[in-house]
This record gives C-alpha cells, structure tokens and sequence, in this order.
C-alpha cells in the first residue's frame, strides 16, 4: 500500500522532463502494469525521459540516445544501440 501511494504522489506533477532511478519493478502484476501505463503516459507527454538503468531490455524498447556513465564520467554517446554495444563489451571485459 505504502509503494501505490509513494507512486501515486510521484506521478501527480507532470513536467517537461522526466527523471527515471530504474523503472518500477515491483509491487504485484496488476500494479506493475498500470504503473508501467501511467508512466508511459507521463513520458510521452512529457518528450524526454532520462532514464538511468541496467536493464538492457529496457533501455532497447524506451531510449533513443544513450549516455554510458564509468565512475560518474560520461565515457560515450550516441545511438542506443552503439551505446549498449560498448556497455556490453566493456562488461565482458571486466568479467574476463
């Protein structure tokens, strides 16, 4: 109940630019849906959405630009897909 308000009260102001720490995750099926509705709808009326997130998937199917960030410094930007290549390569190296 605490998360239906918290997001609630966070979705009541709309602006022109939409700040985003991970999109939301929990909460049931049911909540996850309608929050995912209301955000989308937030979004587009607001034009742009800066969205800071792990979630490859996510970035795919929401971003145009991306930024990669490494130790709070922009290291490249550009195409989503540029972008997330070099995330995924410099990821692969680190496990290497």
């Amino acid at each position: 109940m605490m998360l239906r308000l918290i997001f609630a009260i966070a979705t009541a102001v709309e602006g022109e630019i939409v700040l985003l720490d991970e999109w939301i995750g929990v909460g049931d099926q049911q909540f996850r849906k309608k929050a995912r509705q209301r955000l989308d709808e937030i979004v587009a009326r607001a034009g742009i959405l800066v969205l800071a997130s792990h979630d490859i998937d996510l970035i795919k199917s929401t971003c145009n630009r991306a930024i990669l960030l490494e130790e709070g410094r922009i290291t490249a930007a550009g195409a989503t897909e540029e972008i997330l290549g070099r995330y995924l390569a410099g990821a692969a190296e680190a496990k290497a």
